[in-house]
Order: structure tokens, then C-alpha cells, then sequence
């Protein structure tokens, strides 16, 4: 008996890493190292991995991301997203209805942990970049002030 959906995960590319050979249904193992996958497929760390569903009845793949990425432009992913001590998590939930469904996302769901996550900034970084911007601001204001405050002459009546 073959589940309703097929895992798989997508690269920004759409190269497809196949956690079953093609053709095959079998449910995923409840834990999957993506490491050796990722090393078999050159995908550097840091890069953007998509995950995505193929409904089997439909014939329809829904990826995480903006709606542009799914062929009825609708997002179909709500990702719940925490750090932690232990590492970052991910809650993946999919919709698989073609326009959205339901819109409760729990129609296929995934969670990953390790070293996921954004890209954080230093403090001290951000400051530095706070600073100089409110420097432009300043200077691009007293400019603006500047300009705006001309002397008019009014010539005398006498």
C-alpha cells in the first residue's frame, strides 16, 4: 500500500534527491541522515535545500517557498522554525491540494535539526551598519533642509 504522498528533496536547481529508488513507494524511514545525500549530490553547506511533496494521486509536486515555485502559485509549506541549544529545528507542514486546500498544512510533515538556520549577523556588525545609516539620514536631511530654507527678499516699500 503506497502512502498518498512522496518525499523527496529538491535543489534550487530541481535536481530531484530521490529517497527511494525511481518507481518504488515505500514510506520514508521515520529518520533520515540527509549528509551522505547532500555529499552524493554536491551540495555545498550553506546552500538553499527545497523540500518538496509529489501527490501520487494528482500527479502534482508542491515545494516549500514562495507560490511562484508551485504550479498554482500558492505557498504550500508552513515552516515553524525554533533555536535551540541542542540545534536549530524546522516544522515543515504541506498542503496537497492543488489552490491550497484546506490550509492547514498538516497533509505531509517533516522536521530537520542540526545545523540549520540564517545567516546571523555579529552585534557589532549591526551596529556599525545602524550608525552609518542613520549618518546618511542626517546628512541627505540637513541637505533637504538646506535647500528648503532660502532667503527670500522682499523688497522694501519706500
Amino acid at each position: 500500500h503506497c502512502p498518498a504522498v512522496q518525499c523527496g528533496v529538491h535543489q534550487p536547481v530541481d535536481s530531484v534527491l530521490d529517497a527511494q529508488p525511481a518507481g518504488h513507494c515505500h514510506e520514508l524511514p521515520g529518520r533520515a541522515d540527509l549528509q551522505p545525500l547532500a555529499a552524493l549530490y554536491g551540495i555545498a553547506p550553506g546552500s538553499e535545500l527545497i523540500f518538496g511533496i509529489l501527490v501520487l494521486n494528482t500527479g502534482d509536486t508542491f515545494k516549500m517557498g514562495p507560490g511562484g515555485r508551485n504550479p498554482d502559485g500558492v505557498e504550500h509549506v508552513l515552516v515553524d522554525y525554533a533555536e535551540g541549544d541542542g540545534g536549530d529545528v524546522a516544522l515543515l507542514g504541506f498542503e496537497d491540494l492543488f489552490g491550497g486546500g484546506d490550509h492547514d498544512y498538516n497533509d505531509a510533515n517533516f522536521e530537520i535539526q542540526g545545523g540549520i538556520g540564517f545567516a546571523r549577523v555579529s552585534a557589532p556588525a549591526s551596529l556599525i551598519l545602524l550608525l552609518l545609516g542613520l549618518a546618511a539620514l542626517a546628512a541627505s536631511s540637513g541637505s533637504i533642509l538646506r535647500k528648503s530654507c532660502r532667503q527670500i527678499l522682499i523688497p522694501s516699500s519706500k
